[in-house]
């Protein structure tokens, strides 16, 4: 304690206030940076697992196209 009857900090004559301003700043600034990493990593995810789907979409329209063509050529056939 100081001789005002103020607690000291173990940082020398910096506040205890400044100190705890300082430690809650810290905190949020990492909390955020989490916060800021994992929905970077989660969109970047979705991005691919999106791009993989839609590849997978259009193998399978074509397929169809080229059933529904070779079924149209048996049937003109069959004329």
């Amino acid at each position: 304690m100081n001789p005002s009857g103020h607690p000291t900090s173990p940082f020398g004559s910096i506040e205890i206030g400044t100190v705890l301003a300082a430690a809650t700043t810290l905190i949020t600034a990492t909390a955020s940076l989490i916060g800021l990493i994992s929905t970077v990593i989660l969109s970047w995810r979705r991005d691919v697992r999106e791009a993989r789907q839609a590849a997978l979409q259009q193998q399978l329209t074509g397929l169809q196209i080229e059933k529904e063509r070779a079924a149209l050529k048996g049937s003109s056939r069959k004329k």
